[in-house]
């Protein structure tokens, strides 16, 4: 029996790999925006919504996307991957100028996002309703204290809301 191999951000070839797969995805709601890369092409933030879409549709309308700042992709895509997901992988400063952008921060975002997706592409094949989770412990990093559950709906990773 083989034993299948996870993906290495530092191995070219599995960039490669991870790189392809957003491609593939991404082609279906952004076919006019290549995936040349995993670190400067996601600077404006729309990729990263598109990823987010493909794992939560309702979440983020990509009609307003296409018409944000490159700040306002970023934080709604952080957002939504942190609200929906639990995913703490990426900070608006890991993407945005002036820094060059963190590809490990990045490709571990994709890598997370990825889970999601599959998640969501099987419930649709097995014909289940699909039912959002957040990632559990072992599969994201996460603070002691359990963020999402004292966020409201509509706030911000940097916006936390105590619920009533």
């Amino acid at each position: 029996m083989q034993k299948k191999r996870s993906l290495s951000p530092s191995r070219s070839g599995d960039q490669v790999t991870l790189r392809l797969w957003c491609s593939d995805r991404l082609k279906l709601i952004l076919p006019y925006l290549p995936v040349t890369d995993l670190d400067a092409c996601w600077r404006d933030g729309v990729l990263l919504c598109g990823l987010d879409h493909l794992c939560a549709p309702n979440e983020i309308d990509m009609n307003v996307v296409k018409s944000n700042t490159d700040s306002q992709n970023v934080d709604l895509a952080i957002s939504v991957m942190f609200n929906e997901f639990g995913i703490q992988t990426l900070t608006a400063q890991d993407v945005l100028p002036p820094s060059v952008p963190d590809l490990l921060a990045i490709i571990s975002t994709i890598l997370e996002l990825q889970k999601c997706y599959q998640t969501v592409d099987n419930a649709v094949v097995d014909s289940k309703p699909v039912k959002k989770t957040k990632l559990t412990t072992s599969e994201t990093a996460k603070p002691a204290a359990d963020p999402p559950a004292a966020l409201d709906q509509h706030s911000t990773p940097e916006n936390v809301v105590p619920k009533p």
